[in-house]
Order: structure tokens, then sequence, then C-alpha cells
């Protein structure tokens, strides 16, 4: 393949190497036939190169230079007879190239292509007929890269990069320093950068170039546009106050809408004092800074069009036909206006005039859609709040708005919790927080907090440098109100009791309205639409129509979400469990005041219709410290049968959080109380649970095998499967691992067959645990993240937090150090998210073991007083056991001794093998010889010692048939005071 450069420089390569033809007549040949698609005859040929001789000699020439390339080309070059041709395909041509570049408009590969002009160092003086056809072909190319440079300079100017496009035509100038094109495109984006001294230094250099090389002036069209560029472009925009707090998402995606080429008119909707005309505003500088030509209008009751003739600084007097002067303005420039308070038209024909017969691109604020086809709209609801932690732009606003009313005011940390409060109470509106915030002067914000839970009333503040209907928070929300029918604001107080989001089935139940009135509802940004779907109502505007409300609607409300509850509560233990318990979570605040109606109006039917339900839910989703709340006070205003089972599971949700005392409390006045018989299943399996976590292994034994037996006569199979469970995990305290494991498999084998998720993630979690003590590793690593896998998809925080304790040991074990902590953190925080104190201190005590000693020290007394706290006995035990080797290691002895005692003691009064044989093994360093032999021929016996610790133990020479271990403790509790 032959590669032939003819732009710039000549050169012809072969393979990369450099090819010489001998003559400028060759390579005149060879460019000329390059370029002929057809064979040519040598006459003609010959004509060309040597014009000024006879045809005879003209031919002879030809002949000997045809004959040099064919001896230099080989079969590529054709001769036959009187006609000459070349094989195309056998040569590469950059002006080719360039063509192609310029057929699919690509511009850079064009540019990158045209090193310079056509043969720009090639010469046949003899043949003025082939420097014709050069120079034809020469300034064609020529004339071909200056369009190039353009197109190349528009495309970049699209794309926002200014500085590139300038690049390309300063390259376009020096190219063709007399073609006025590029000056006048560099003028113009000189104009979008604001930089007037390069506009007329520009135009200058036009003047000055014509003049000397032509002696002209620059055409009528270069001297307008000088003329209009030297005018100021900016129209007036009204001036930003204060600062831009919060709206950066929002501003990003309005900008993002409006540099679409299909969305013409964006309509920013939402309700008064939400923000709408300070998002437009700074949309509009953005914009205009960024060099769009931007109209403000502000609408009122006046016509549309003579709103926006003043805009336009059309002159009042000699306007003519209004219409015909705005179509022609607006014609000039590509412009983008801005329509605020859109809601004021009559009517938005005029809005669809501007789109049909100008090129303008709107921007309006409105309370509600214009409706009309070509209308995209971008709702805007409140301020971000915080998801964590106190900093998100509602908590912002409302610290710039209070100091600027009070420049020292630095809030504590509970001032910090008090400020979310109010934000979330205000939903994040931006002008409620901004006249909360102006309290401030007068008051704390606990007191400000106070008010705004009585009443809205508080926020009745007038704010003079605002229009009537914007004066105060009460004004705005009426002026929206008396805009819609009777029926529409009817059927809106009707959705007062609706908390959080909810869905258009239940927003039509409650209300007893139409589709359309609801339709109308959203359209004028009274209710809100978060996501496809979903409803909300700002807490404001809900505050503001409470009074309205009748008792009717929280009835309706009630009977709704009972219901729903009532459908989905029987797969909360099925195999739609993650299904039910994904849908009721995200009606949560509902279901939670549907509950909290039925206990301020004595509505004991339809508590009975939640309990199982709402019970289920929290319980799977980890809310304990709320079912706490919500079941006791149902249990304070019910009485007999149901009173008792809200007692049960006021009880449970106790045992979960880890006050036992109280959960014993309640559970023990549920069973002695009249109760269903179904019922004692459930509080004997709790009040075992709350047993085994006191340390009455035997007793908690005993009240879930009586549990079973009741579960079995009333075929209760899910509540089998909890206290096999339970039995499983008292076997594993007891170090009875075979036993647990058995109870484990079997819990695991029910549960399946009801397709329980959270009972399979449970049942898993506990035979890794068995594998874990036996020092099956890989087992129960597999099982436990089985476990954590299953836990997750369900949304099960209680069931994650244990499989994350139990895979952060198999971690530990592993020597897997760095994985251990991040699992174990994570469990920790899982645990502190739901409430479980004995999960904490579980924890602590696993993350303690991969401390440096002193750290550990100061985290497993966090532990121990946890578990004292909450009178967790096994916590207690494990912590002692921990300090007693952490002191160790710091060759504490005395402070070992102490802590190894403590833990024997509770150990061995839970009779938790377990414990028992790990204090025994950790207090072998402090035991004389003869002792440590029997403690050590005690554990190679006892088969709750762990296989991690068996491992380590020196093999006894012998054996005895028998070991007390009640006289061992004695022994080893004397070894360790004295």
């Amino acid at each position: 393949m032959y590669h032939l450069r003819l732009l710039g420089d000549t050169l012809l390569q072969k393979e990369g190497q450099t090819v010489h033809l001998g003559t400028r007549k060759a390579l005149a040949i060879l460019v000329y036939l390059v370029f002929q698609p057809e064979r040519i005859n040598r006459l003609e040929l010959a004509t060309l190169l040597w014009p000024e001789q006879s045809e005879d000699r003209a031919r002879g020439s030809l002949r000997q230079e045809l004959s040099r390339l064919a001896q230099t080309l080989g079969d590529v070059l054709n001769l036959e007879g009187q006609w000459v041709s070349l094989q195309r395909s056998a040569f590469s041509v950059d002006v080719w190239t360039f063509q192609e570049a310029m057929r699919d408009q690509d511009w850079e590969k064009a540019r990158t292509v045209y090193r310079g002009r056509f043969l720009q160092s090639f010469f046949l003086r003899d043949s003025s007929s082939f420097e014709d056809w050069q120079y034809t072909l020469q300034e064609e190319l020529h004339h071909h890269y200056t369009e190039v440079l353009l197109e190349h300079a528009r495309g970049l100017t699209q794309q926002n990069h200014t500085e590139l496009a300038l690049d390309i035509l300063q390259e376009a100038i020096r190219h063709d320093p007399l073609q006025e094109d590029p000056y006048l495109r560099s003028m113009e984006l000189y104009r979008l950068k604001g930089e007037e001294a390069s506009i007329h230094r520009t135009y200058q250099a036009l003047v000055k170039i014509l003049q000397e090389e032509l002696g002209e002036e620059p055409s009528l069209q270069a001297q307008q546009l000088y003329a209009v560029l030297q005018r100021p472009e900016r129209s007036p925009l009204p001036q930003r106050s204060g600062l831009f707090l919060g709206r950066d998402t929002e501003l990003r995606e309005v900008l993002a809408l409006l540099r679409r080429p299909d969305c013409r008119l964006l309509n920013l909707i939402g309700t008064g004092g939400i923000g709408k005309t300070r998002l437009a505003l700074e949309t509009a500088h953005t914009l205009q800074n960024e060099g769009q030509k931007v109209h403000w209008v502000q609408v009122s009751s006046t016509s549309l069009f003579s709103a926006v003739a003043d805009s336009l600084l059309i002159p009042a007097l000699g306007r003519g036909d209004l219409r015909e002067a705005i179509r022609y303005h607006l014609s000039l420039h590509p412009t983008l206006m801005v329509l605020d308070e859109a809601e004021l038209l009559d009517s938005p024909h005029e809005v669809a005039w501007l789109l049909e017969y100008t090129p303008v691109q709107l921007l309006l604020t409105s309370r509600e859609r214009l409706k009309l086809r070509n209308e995209w709209i971008y709702e805007l609801g409140g301020l971000m709040l915080p998801e964590s932690g106190w900093d998100a732009a509602a908590t912002r606003l409302f610290m710039y708005t209070a100091q600027r009313i009070r420049p020292q005011f630095l809030p504590s940390l509970q001032e910090r919790e008090d400020i979310t409060e109010i934000c979330r109470l205000l939903s994040g509106f931006p002008l409620a927080i901004e006249i909360a915030a102006t309290w401030v002067r007068f008051m704390g914000c606990q007191d400000i907090l106070s008010h705004l839970r009585e009443s809205l009333d508080f926020l009745d503040v007038p704010l003079t440098d605002r229009p009537e209907r914007q004066r105060s928070l009460r004004s705005i929300l009426d002026s929206t109100l008396v805009t819609i029918p009777k029926e529409a604001r009817a059927a809106l107080v009707s959705l007062v009791p609706c908390w959080g989001g909810f869905d258009f089935r239940a927003a039509l139940h409650i209300s007893k309205a139409s589709a359309s009135t609801l339709a109308l509802l959203a359209d004028h940004s009274l209710l809100q639409q978060p996501r496809l779907g979903e409803f909300r109502m700002l807490e404001v505007l809900r505050q503001h129509l409470r009074a309205e409300v009748p008792q009717q609607a929280y009835a309706d409300h009630a009977s709704y979400y009972a219901a729903l509850l009532t459908e989905h509560a029987g797969n909360l233990r099925g195999g739609r469990q993650q299904e039910a318990v994904q849908m009721l979570s995200a009606h949560k605040s509902n279901l939670h005041t549907a509950w909290k109606w039925a206990v301020q109006s004595l509505n004991t039917d339809l508590l009975e219709e939640m309990m199982q339900g709402m019970f289920l839910l929290h319980e799977i989703k980890g809310w304990f410290q709320e079912g706490v709340s919500l079941f006791e006070e149902a249990a304070n205003v019910t009485t007999g049968l149901l009173h008792s089972a809200m007692l049960a599971r006021t009880g449970r949700f106790y045992y979960r959080l880890g006050r036992f005392q109280e959960a014993r409390k309640a559970l023990e006045q549920s069973l002695n109380e009249k109760h269903a018989s179904r019922e004692t299943t459930f509080i004997l399996n709790n009040l075992g649970l709350v047993s085994l976590a006191l340390g009455d292994l035997h007793g908690a034994l005993s009240q879930f095998t009586l549990s079973r037996e009741h579960a079995t006569l009333h075929q209760q199979t899910w509540h089998e499967a909890n206290t096999h469970y339970n039995t499983g995990l008292t076997h594993q305290a007891l170090g009875n691992y075979t036993q647990a494991e058995q109870d484990y498999q079997k819990a695991l084998d029910l549960y399946q067959n009801l397709q329980d998720t959270r009972g399979m993630s449970l049942s898993l979690s506990g035979l890794g645990q068995v594998s874990l003590h036996l020092g099956h590793y890989i087992s129960a690593q597999k099982r436990l993240q089985a476990a954590l896998e299953q836990a997750e998809q369900l949304g099960d925080l209680f069931a994650r937090a244990g499989s994350l304790l139990n895979l952060g040991r198999v971690q530990q074990l592993q020597g897997q150090t760095q994985i251990a902590l991040h699992t174990l953190q994570e469990g920790l925080s899982t645990f502190q998210q739901v409430g479980d104190q004995s999960g904490v201190a579980r924890t602590l005590i696993a993350l303690s073991e991969l401390q440096a000693p002193q750290e550990a020290t100061e985290m497993l007394h966090r532990a121990l007083q946890t578990s004292q706290v909450s009178h967790y006995t096994w916590g207690e035990t494990l912590a002692h056991l921990n300090l007693g080797n952490r002191h160790l290691e710091l060759h504490q002895p005395d402070e070992a001794r102490y802590h190894l005692q403590c833990c024997l003691k509770l150990a061995h009064r839970l009779k938790a093998s377990l414990l028992v044989t790990q204090g025994l093994f950790s207090s072998l360093p402090l035991l004389t010889v003869p002792l440590k032999t029997r403690v050590t021929q005690y554990l190679h016996r006892n088969p709750g010692t762990e296989q991690r610790y068996r491992e380590k133990l020196e093999i006894p020479a012998s054996v005895p048939s028998e070991i007390s271990e009640d006289q061992l403790m004695q022994d080893v509790f004397a070894a360790l005071q004295a």
C-alpha cells in the first residue's frame, strides 16, 4: 500500500519507506492520475504536461516519464496502448481522507489531516495547464478547510467549549485572513464571555486587513453586527437576596431540562413559599452568566403581552400590534423568558401563542399546572431534611436565618436536635423555617418547637416586603386553597390523617373523591408526588387544615389501614414474607396513626384486628422501642383477653430491648390473667427466653417444653418452630452441642415448610454458632453467611445483627482480623439501631478481642456496665471472662483473679457449661500444678469444651472416671482468692 501526502509537504511512502520518483514530471503524472477515476488518453496527459512542445515530442517525453514511473511503481501503473490509469486501491491519499471526513462531518479529523495547502511547494513552470488544474484544486481545498474550521468551532460552541472554539476561529483567520466569517463568529463568542475589548480588537483587525489587501470596508453585515455587539447585552433581572441554600440538586436538574432541545416550556410548580421564585431566579442568573439572553416577567392580573413587552423594553408609545412587536424582538436572539407567578394568568392561551409564534423558551413558576400539551413539570418540595446527624439544607437555612437575626447564635447539641425536629415538623418548608428561625431573638429552640407543636398560628408573623397574599404562612396557604372547588377542599381535609406517603388507592378510599379531584389537588401542589404512585401532604398544610377534619375521616383512615394490614399480615410468616414486610413498612406512619386513633377512640375491634400484624411487623423490622410504646398504650385501654394479649406482646418487646425484669413482669401478669388458650404458647415461649437471658437455663428449658406442648396441641406450627429454635439456644449455652444442632435443624425444617424467611435466617445462624463451637469454621461461615443474606433480604435488623456478630467471631478465629473488625462494627451499629442492649454487650465483648489490651479493657467495662443495667447475666459473665484474660495479658494477676472468679461464680450459678469451661481454661495460668492438672482433665472430659480450647490443652496422663464439678469449682474459687 502506497501512502501519498499532498496537503502540505509532498511525500510518497510504501511500508514506511520514502519512495523517490526522480523527476517533478513523474510526481505530477502520479498526482494527476490519483484524481482521475477513469483511464486517461496519453495525448491528453502529454498536452497537459508539455503544452509548449509538438505532439510527437510531448508523447516521447511522456513515454520516458511513464517508463521511469512504471519501474518504480510496478503493476499499480496500468499502461494499455494509448491509455494510462492508476490502480487507485493501492493508494491511500490524505486528500481523500480529508474529503471523507468532511462528508462524515468529522471536523476534528479533517482538521488533523489538513497539514497545509495542496502541493504547497510544487511548481511546473513549463506547464501552465497543470498549474491551472493544481491552483483550482488548491483553492477548492483551501475553501473547504475554512468551512471545516468554522463548523468545528460551531460544534464546540454548542458544547459550551468557548475557549477551544475561539482557538479554532483564530486558526481560521490565520488560514484565510480575508474571510469575514471567522472574525464575526469570534466577536459573538467574545460577547458571550463579556470581553468587550476583544470584540473591538477583532473588528479592527478585520478593518485593517481588508483595507490593506483589498482597499475595502467590512461588509454591511459585519458593520451591523459590530454595532449590535457594542450595545449592553443583559436584560435586568431581579437581584438575588441572601444565600442560595439547599437547592443545588434542583438547580442542576432544572438547568439540565432547559438544555434539552425538546423542553421549551418548563413549569416549576409548588405551594406558595416553597422557594419556586428563588430557584427560578438562580437559574436565570446562571444562564445569563453563561451568555444566554434571559428576560424576567412578573405576571400580574394585566395582559401577559404587556408585561412581556415591558420586559423586552419595547417602547410604550407606538407599540402598534403588540404581538408582532413581541414576535420580532424574540426572533432576534435565542431567549429564555421567566414568567414568575404564572398561576395569576387569566388563561394559558397567551403562553401557547408565545410557544407557537416565537422561538422563545419559557420557564414558569406557578402553584398549578397550565395543562398545555408541551408543558414540562418540575415539582418542588421542601428542603432536604437530615437523614442522620443534623446537617442538611433545611437546618442550614434555619441557622443562616437565625444568625442573621442574632449573629452570636451557636446552637448546643440539644438545640441542634430541636432545630432538626422543627425542620421535620415544617416539612422542610423554606418560608416556615425562616419565620420560625426569627423567634431565636426571644426564646430558645425548645420553646419554638413546643409552640409549633401546639399550633402553626405561631408562624403568623407579617412579612412587609412581600405581596399581600404572601405576607404570612396562613395567607399563603389560604390564597391557594380558595382557588379550588369546595368538594376538592373537602377531599383534601379528609386526607389530613394520612401521615407520610400514601398511595392512590388509599387516597380514593379515604377521601371518597374521584380520580380527577385528586389530580386537581396535585395540579395545585396541594398534594405532592415525590415518586410514582405516591402522594404526600406538606406538614404545614396538614396542621393548617387539622381543625376542619371530621372524626369520620380518622375512622375511614384507620379502617383502611387496618384492612390493609390484615390483608398482608398472614404473609409475614409465609413465603411472601419479604414482599409483605417491604409493602407494610412503606405504610408505617399511617399504620401507627390508625393504631393510635383506635387506642384514643377505644375501638377494641380495630385493635384486635391490627394486633398480630403490628406485632409481627415491628418484631421483624426491629422496631422494638416503638413496639413497647404502641402495645403498652393499647394495654392501658383494653380489658379481658385483649388486655392479656397486649401485655404479652409488650413483654416480648421489653425482652428484645434487654429490659428483662420488665419483660418478665408483663409476661407473668399476662399468664396470670385470663387469656386465650392459644396465647399460652406465646407467653410461655417468651418467659423461657427471659429465663434464658437471666441465667435460669433449666427453667428456660422447662418453659420451652411446656410452650411446645401447647403449640402441638393447638397445631401452631410456627410457635412449635420457635420453641425448637429457643431450645437450641439453651442447649448451646449448656454446652450440649449435639442436642442444640438437632433443635436448630428441626426449627429450620419447620420454618422451611412455612417458607418463613426470618425463621430460616435465625435457625441457620444457630447452626452456624454450633459449628463455630465445634471448630468447624468453614461450615460455620457458610451457614452464617446464608443467614445474613436472608436477614438482609428481608430487612430484619435483629436477625442481621446476630448474624453479623457470629460471622465476625468466625472471621476472627480464622485470622481475618480486619474483615472481622468491619463485620463486628456493622453488627454493633445494627444492635444499637434496634435498641438491643444484650446484643450491644455481646458485640462489644467480641470487638474487645480485636483490640490492644488497654483499649479492650475499656470496651469490656462498657459491656459489663450495659449487661448489669439490663440484668443480662450471660453478658455480665462473658465480660468478666474477657476482662480476666486482658488483665493476664497486662500482667495484672490480682485483677485477673477477681474477674475470673466473678465469671466462674456466675457461670456455675447459670449451670452454663459453655461459660464454665471457658472460665476454667482462662484460669489455668493462675492455678497450682496439681489443680491445673485436674482442671485440664475436666476440660478434656466435658463435651461443652469448645474445640479451639481443646486444641490448646495439654494431654493429661490419665483421666479419672469421675470429676465432681462442684468440688472442682470450690477448689478453683479458693485458689483464685488466695
